[in-house]
């Protein structure tokens, strides 16, 4: 169990990395969540970094989503995380 995580970080690493060389431009909805991991408010100039690095693969459309990355998946967040996720599949 003490390799899985050394392993995971490593593959993480470098999927970072990858650009397919041709795809086609989709509509792409992202959940950014409202603060960081510390609960902070999340910056404007932190929201725009998200948007603009998703950007080169399609046309991206934002939703907030209460919480941090990992709270917004936990009540009370996730019911609003659903609704916005229902919407989108609509």
């Amino acid at each position: 169990m003490g390799t899985e995580r050394p392993l995971l970080c490593y593959g993480v690493a470098h999927a970072t990395d990858y650009l397919p060389a041709d795809f086609a431009l989709l509509p792409i909805h992202l959940f950014v969540a409202t603060e960081d991991d510390d609960g902070q408010p999340r910056s404007e100039e932190g929201k725009k970094g998200v948007i603009d690095g998703w950007s080169q693969f399609g046309v991206v459309t934002m939703h907030e989503v209460p919480g941090s990355h990992t709270t917004m998946m936990y009540q009370p967040h996730v019911k609003l995380f659903t609704e916005e996720i229902k919407v989108c599949l609509k």
